[in-house]
């Protein structure tokens, strides 16, 4: 497996770590019957709940761009230590990103974000040459 698919694997789990986080906490402080209701509905939470909401959405953005250029990319064969290395980068700016949104830092997560859009266009890069 190469390491670009690593890393799309590790972002994914990435991803379902966060949503089972998501779910446990509404589970517990909302109970069963509202968890298992459209959760479009749910009255919007104080602190750290919005912004693991807003993580997980992010993430899911982010994820949207990254899977498709990397299957692309793994299918062509195209890959190298750019591509190694844009994918690495990829995932530790999600991580990165998952973290100081949490928290509660914008700056840092805001630098997040841009690391991960040059990790994307680091590996997007390949196809141009």
């Amino acid at each position: 497996m190469s390491i670009e698919i690593l890393m799309l694997v590790a972002t994914i789990s990435l991803l379902s770590v966060l949503m089972l986080i998501q779910g446990m906490r509404n589970f517990l402080l909302l109970g069963l019957g509202v968890v298992t209701i459209n959760q479009r509905y749910i009255e919007p939470c104080e602190s750290w709940h919005d912004r693991l909401n807003g993580a997980i959405g992010d993430l899911i953005e982010a994820t949207a761009i990254f899977a498709p250029l990397v299957t692309i990319m793994n299918l062509l064969s195209v890959n190298s230590e750019q591509t190694e290395f844009g994918a690495q980068l990829f995932f530790a700016s999600c991580v990165g990103h998952a973290v100081f949104s949490i928290v509660g830092l914008p700056i840092a997560r805001a630098g997040a974000w841009f690391t991960g859009v040059m990790a994307i266009l680091l590996i997007a890069a390949v196809f141009f040459h």
